[in-house]
């Protein structure tokens, strides 16, 4: 498998609102496992508020706080739920 990774700088680029991704290497990349990214998180906006609380619970978050979280915001859902 020949993987493409992109450096600092570099990558496809998307922006999540107010923050930013830059994905460094995809699924494609890693036989369907992870993708990887640097990401740029603005205070106090969703990506943020859902990291600090995956960093205070030492893990994924329940869904319950989740849910609280992205109460908040105007979030869609775009895919199926995760089994």
């Amino acid at each position: 498998m020949g993987a493409t990774f992109h450096g600092p700088g570099e990558g496809e680029d998307f922006q999540l609102g107010s923050s930013s991704l830059s994905l460094k290497v995809g699924a494609d990349g890693t036989n369907g496992t992870l993708f990887m990214s640097e990401t740029t998180l603005a205070p106090g906006s969703f990506l943020c508020e859902l990291a600090a609380a995956f960093a205070d619970a030492d893990g994924p978050s329940a869904p319950e706080q989740i849910g609280k979280i992205a109460s908040a915001y105007d979030v869609e859902v775009v895919g199926p739920p995760l089994a």
